[in-house]
């Protein structure tokens, strides 16, 4: 039943999902184009007011390509809204499957169209880091691009090997333990918005969740200015005294922690918002 559920999400927003993919890419290649006849075209006067409408219209496509994250991420929170809070709630809990199950399904689509999002954005800023800059001979991609990337891969591995993998697996895994965090977050800020809200559930949802994000982001700067301030000149001395393979792993480690407290903090989020639901909210 899980699968059911996961696919018919999948491919509600998969029908919008991929208009607005192809879109973004056509952005993107436009602005790219843009912004390398600015460049090529620069200091050249007689290309004044070219140079201005070439800006504005590399603007209008880094913007398009911007607002497509909040386009899917309004269109992924309002379904989860309207199938647990709205009349199709009264539908959602009577289906004969757990509200675990459903709470679960909804968080896993949401990260993967918040993945999916983020590729699509990468993808957007390779085509500008390859399509951009001006290429010798008139050629379409320039390959210093490709080039320097490729250096700067090799010095890094030079310098610390194998543990690039590492990093890199870490590096990943951070990254879907905090996309988890947000939407597990919305998803909460959305249910208790329900719950204390007679009218203007929606509103109140808003409210909690820009709320709780300025608190958060206060305990992180106090939390941050603390770590630095207090244990930044001692833990770079003891740093320093550490070999390339200490100092990788000690960084490893470092990563694992706050990984496992992103994944603490998500449990508890996850399972506040479950118990909400297993509660069976008033949904007039």
């Amino acid at each position: 039943m899980f699968g059911k559920l996961l696919k018919y999400d999948m491919k509600a927003i998969g029908r919008f999902w991929w208009i607005l993919a192809v879109s973004v890419l056509g952005l993107s290649v436009a602005g790219s184009f843009a912004l390398r006849l600015l460049l090529s075209n620069f200091n050249n006067e007689v290309f004044v007011l070219f140079n201005i409408l070439a800006v504005l219209f590399l603007v209008i496509c880094i913007f398009g390509m911007i607002a497509s994250v909040s386009v899917i991420q309004i269109f992924v929170y309002i379904r989860f809204y309207k199938h647990f809070f709205s009349d199709e709630g009264y539908l959602t809990f009577t289906l004969p499957v757990s509200r675990m199950k459903l709470l679960t399904s909804k968080t896993v689509n949401a990260l993967i169209w918040s993945l999916l999002q983020g590729a699509l954005l990468t993808v957007c800023v390779l085509i500008f880091c390859i399509i951009s800059p001006p290429a010798e001979g008139g050629f379409l991609i320039n390959p210093v691009v490709f080039e320097t990337i490729g250096a700067l891969f090799a010095q890094v591995w030079e310098s610390i090997g194998a543990w690039v993998i590492v990093y890199f697996l870490e590096g990943m895994v951070l990254v879907v333990g905090l996309q988890l965090f947000t939407i597990s977050l919305t998803h909460f800020c959305i249910t208790v918005g329900a719950v204390i809200a007679k009218k203007h559930k929606v509103l109140t949802a808003i409210g909690i969740y820009y709320l709780a994000s300025m608190v958060l982001s206060f305990v992180s700067q106090i939390f941050f200015s603390l770590a630095v301030g207090g244990l930044g000149i001692g833990f770079s001395d003891f740093m320093g005294s550490m070999s390339i393979g200490e100092i990788c792993l000690t960084v490893s480690v470092i990563l694992l922690i706050v990984i496992a407290a992103v994944g603490a903090m998500v449990s508890v989020i996850f399972g506040t918002t479950l118990s909400q639901l297993e509660r069976k909210l008033n949904l007039a």
